[in-house]
């Protein structure tokens, strides 16, 4: 009876681990999401914890989740005016607790950016790197960093449907 119950709780921890590493799959997608909506802050706003923070090498550098809501909601008024994340990954390690996790993901981001008031197409490319922590709101950001890797401009412009 003891291996039986052993097994029964390895396999639940084994479902919960999964479904963690789901839940971290879904809140990197949403957050590509919130961004291809002008940093959309009722998506945002679930994202990150209270205490969170976030960087974007060049973009701005905010800490706990209203202003990281406020932020980007201005990044994306005032600097980029249109985006198309495309997310790639991410590499998830959750810990042995399955409370907390690490997650690094790479991004193709067709862009366009506000550059000496005119709005310029560019290419970009970066790479994310997070720290998550289960909530009871489900998994959320408690620091997110962004490091751009390039930006090409675009003859363009895009046509966006």
């Amino acid at each position: 009876m003891s291996e039986q119950r052993t097994s029964v709780l390895s396999d639940a921890a084994r479902l919960d681990r999964l479904e963690a590493f789901e839940a971290i799959r879904q809140c990197v997608f949403r957050y590509a999401l919130a961004g291809d909506r002008g940093n959309d802050g009722k998506i945002t706003r679930t994202l990150f914890t209270e205490s969170a923070s976030f960087e974007a090498a060049g973009f701005g550098s905010f800490q706990g989740r209203d202003a990281i809501v406020q932020g980007l909601e201005a990044i994306a008024r005032d600097t980029v005016k249109w985006a198309f994340h495309i997310p790639g990954g991410p590499l998830i390690t959750v810990a042995g607790d399955v409370q907390t996790a690490t997650a690094f993901w790479w991004a193709w981001i067709p862009v366009t950016l506000r550059q000496d008031g005119k709005d310029v197409p560019v290419w970009g490319a970066g790479n994310y790197s997070a720290d998550l922590v289960r909530t009871e709101q489900g998994w959320q950001f408690q620091r997110l960093l962004l490091e751009p890797k390039f930006q090409t401009p675009f003859t363009g412009p895009w046509t966006v449907l």
